[in-house]
């Protein structure tokens, strides 16, 4: 592991950093002068490609996924020129493969070997990561999107520049990672099942994540954040009063499945999503943020 030097946002000293003492299995330290809040070291790349190398990798099996694939690539059509889509982050290319039927050029990057090489017996053109600005021409892509990424990077600030080289001017960097203000981190606090280390180095809110993608040079279009895991805190309630009991995923995914009903679930849906966002409380943070026409 290699200590840090600076906050990876805005690049203050360790003499700026508090440590969050309850967080300390994240090694989490909050910067003072920005508010950002990252682990205090970071692994190696070996340590990285060795602890990826132990993700299941298998296509995408939901259908409510892929739905929201489809609804994404409705809202880029308006970007949509060069029709060029990049995206950071790619595993094995289940978005890609989303945009390429609907008539996209597509390239991704990853991190994880095997993902490379699954992405590639699909087909598609995937480079390594980090994002090596040099395989593209500047401004080249419509679109360049990172799905639960950031919070990986070692160095984000300088990764979200390098992606803002490239998109075209009026285009769109699409972004989502988790929210450390959501009401659920609030509930669960160290138990919060997004601390992770070494797999997630970087934590951030509203305000982090609109300076990081500003700084960059980037214009917001749009950032909300949306969504709250029922049963992540569900299961975390019955291990603490049990001693035990599974995780959360098989009740959040029956309630996605429920909010996927009629149009009175769609209006609940909506309607907490439209509140979480305004009290920056949901679980996801979702941003759109234009290059510079």
């Amino acid at each position: 592991m290699t200590r840090r030097e600076s906050c990876p946002l805005c690049q203050a000293g360790e003499q700026a950093w508090a440590p969050m003492r309850r967080y300390h299995r994240g090694h989490l330290h909050t910067c003072r002068r920005c508010g950002h809040v990252f682990a205090d070291t970071f692994p190696g790349r070996d340590q990285l490609e060795e602890h990826y190398g132990g993700y299941p990798r298998r296509a995408c099996g939901s259908d409510i996924t892929l739905r929201r694939y489809q609804e994404l690539l409705d809202y880029f059509e308006s970007h949509r020129a060069g029709n060029r889509l990049l995206d950071v982050g790619c595993g094995v290319g289940d978005f890609l493969l989303s945009a390429r039927s609907r008539g996209w050029e597509t390239d991704g990057v990853e991190l994880e070997p095997r993902a490379r090489e699954i992405c590639a017996e699909r087909g598609l053109e995937v480079g390594p990561a980090p994002l090596d600005p040099a395989r593209f021409e500047p401004g080249s892509f419509d679109v360049i999107t990172s799905f639960e990424v950031l919070e990986h990077m070692v160095d984000p600030r300088r990764e979200i520049q390098a992606i803002a080289t490239l998109i075209r001017p009026g285009g769109l960097l699409y972004v989502t990672t988790p929210n450390f203000s959501s009401l659920t981190r609030r509930l669960l606090g160290p138990r919060y099942r997004v601390i992770t280390y070494p797999e997630h180095l970087g934590y951030f809110r509203v305000s982090t994540l609109d300076r990081l993608l500003q700084d960059a040079g980037l214009v917001k279009v749009d950032l909300r954040s949306t969504g709250f895991s029922v049963g992540e805190v569900y299961a975390t309630i019955r291990r603490r009063r049990a001693g035990g009991g599974g995780g959360g995923g098989a009740v959040d995914e029956s309630v996605r499945r429920a909010l996927e009903g009629g149009r009175t679930t769609q209006r609940i849906k909506q309607g907490l999503n439209r509140g979480l966002s305004r009290l920056s409380l949901g679980d996801t943070l979702k941003a759109s943020y234009q290059q510079r026409a």
